[in-house]
């Protein structure tokens, strides 16, 4: 176990303060390169796509709610209008 004089390089009989977060952080929580490592594999994973933006008005976003909570899964607004534009395009492929 690190002791507090290891962690802050004095102990509080010698009139040491306590330590910041960020050093016994850095102690006792070594190595933090595996913690960045964790962290980077946080979030969207890259992929072959790209992003749009897209206003919707309020009662159209209540309706698609609505048809969200119908799906087993109840997926994401984002993957809710993949799934129907997805469902549109086989419907209506694009003409050449």
């Amino acid at each position: 176990m690190i002791s507090f004089a290891d962690r802050c390089g004095q102990s509080r009989s010698e009139g040491g303060r306590p330590c910041s977060g960020s050093q016994y952080l850095i102690n006792d929580f070594s190595p933090l390169k595996s913690q960045q490592a964790i962290m980077k594999k946080i979030g969207r994973p890259k992929s072959e796509t790209s992003a749009i933006t897209l206003r919707l008005s309020d009662e159209m976003i209540q309706e698609l709610d609505l048809v969200r909570r119908d799906e087993d899964d109840i997926p994401t607004r984002p993957e809710m209008i993949r799934r129907i534009l997805s469902d549109w395009l086989t419907k209506n492929p694009p003409r050449n």
